[in-house]
């Protein structure tokens, strides 16, 4: 491994982890990483029951969103696993900050949104999140999934 690294033509050559990485995707999980990729962070909204300062707050429902319909998962009620592999493998991370805000609120009216709400009690709090493509992530994508593949989305 250290004498490839050392030769130029090393540096050209994808990342020795893709190869494994495939074999451990699922169709669907390479369906969410073309929207991530080509459409970029997706809103994600956690719900939350709220107190006086926090104190006893428990979370609902965390990292809803659309992403399973947007992306055409055949299989939508495996999304948290489908996420957590997605960032088990250091291609997607699950960020505090928010994408704009008007992507929240097709969101906010959801189905399973407002069921979460309704179970939270009268002072649900919800907190948008945004989940998105790491670099290493855009990296693999780019290389594993090309056009003649049928995942590329371009």
């Amino acid at each position: 491994m250290l004498a490839q690294s050392a030769e130029p033509a090393g540096a050209q050559a994808p990342h020795p982890a893709f190869a494994h990485i495939l074999q451990e995707l699922c169709p669907d999980e390479a369906r969410i990483l073309r929207l991530l990729h080509n459409d970029g962070a997706q809103p994600a909204i956690d719900v939350r029951t709220n107190r006086p300062f926090g104190v006893g707050a428990e979370t609902v429902a965390a990292g809803l969103s659309m992403i399973p319909e947007v992306a055409g998962c055949r299989h939508p009620e495996r999304i948290a696993a489908y996420l957590g592999n997605l960032h088990r493998l250091g291609l997607i991370w699950f960020s505090k900050e928010q994408v704009e805000v008007r992507r929240y609120e097709l969101l906010q009216v959801q189905p399973q949104i407002l069921d979460a709400i309704s179970t939270a009690g009268r002072y649900a709090k919800t907190v948008r999140r945004r989940i998105e493509i790491t670099p290493f992530g855009r990296d693999f994508y780019g290389t594993s999934f090309t056009p003649s593949s049928g995942f590329s989305g371009a």
